[in-house]
């Protein structure tokens, strides 16, 4: 998000962070060592000889999953009650409640990603990390805060940004979806082609609200092509920034700059800049 990549590892939620986590938990150097081989990688620098290890080939294996122990896990998880939501993200206390993010034991919030049957697994996110349940499915996360008619289902990359767009401006009887990122896989797309044909059999209008970047504006298409022909579509994109917390978190400060205002107006008239 601010123009630093991120890594982190599929088998163990403890290895993730920057290149130089990345170095040092591979290599077992001192930051000054971190520093010296990061050097040759810098813009004009001459570039290091790099070969990729010699292997023997590999057949695939099938990934064992495990939906009891996932949904085990899932319930055995606390409400939220961090603060990096609250603090980073701009999400309120209520919307998270009505959206049933959940805690791990790392203090991560967790996203539910379900199908017909029930939870498939959870998205984990926090400062600088993202991962997802070990032995968990990646499918569709899906919320109502209301019992009102569907009227409307908003679709987003991430829940974070679903929350967002909820906050900014919520309609009685809209459902909300995310993918967790812009790479769908076969059966969220089959997933997705269910469930919007459903909803446009109910009147329901569809929203393609990702990123506004070249990504989001291929996951639009994507899903435009997945919808029933003649279900009722729109494309919004944020007021601010790329995603919909962007907005969120730029419609909150200007929220505050124009409380000062009025507070500055209120105590010191005449003397407001």
């Amino acid at each position: 998000q601010d123009g630093h990549d991120v890594y982190f590892s599929t088998g163990d939620d403890r290895d993730n962070g920057s290149i130089i986590d990345f170095l040092q938990k591979r290599k077992n150097v001192n930051l000054g060592q971190v520093s010296k081989q990061l050097r040759a990688w810098l813009p004009g620098a001459k570039r290091p000889d790099f070969k990729r290890p010699e292997r023997p080939p590999v057949h695939a294996q099938a990934v064992t999953k495990d939906r009891a122990g996932v949904i085990q896990h899932w319930e055995q998880m606390q409400p939220y009650n961090g603060s990096y939501l609250t603090r980073e993200r701009g999400i309120d206390p209520a919307i998270i409640r009505e959206f049933d993010v959940k805690q791990d034991a790392h203090g991560n919030a967790c996203f539910a990603h379900k199908d017909h049957s029930g939870i498939t697994g959870w998205e984990s996110k926090n400062n600088g990390f993202t991962g997802f349940a070990k032995g968990g499915d990646r499918r569709i996360t899906w919320n109502r805060i209301d019992d009102f008619p569907l009227k409307k289902i908003v679709i987003c990359e991430a829940a974070i940004d679903c929350m967002s767009y909820c906050q900014l401006g919520h309609e009685p009887g809209t459902g909300y979806m995310s993918t967790s990122g812009t790479q769908l896989n076969q059966e969220q797309r089959e997933q997705l082609a269910g469930l919007l044909s459903k909803a446009a059999g109910m009147g329901a209008k569809i929203v393609l609200a990702m990123d506004n970047d070249a990504a989001g504006e291929r996951m639009a298409a994507e899903i435009a092509q997945i919808a029933p022909q003649g279900a009722e579509m729109a494309r919004e994109i944020p007021a601010h920034g790329k995603d919909w917390n962007d907005a969120l978190r730029a419609d909150l400060a200007a929220q505050a700059a124009q409380q000062l205002d009025r507070r500055l107006e209120r105590d010191a008239p005449g003397l407001r800049m």
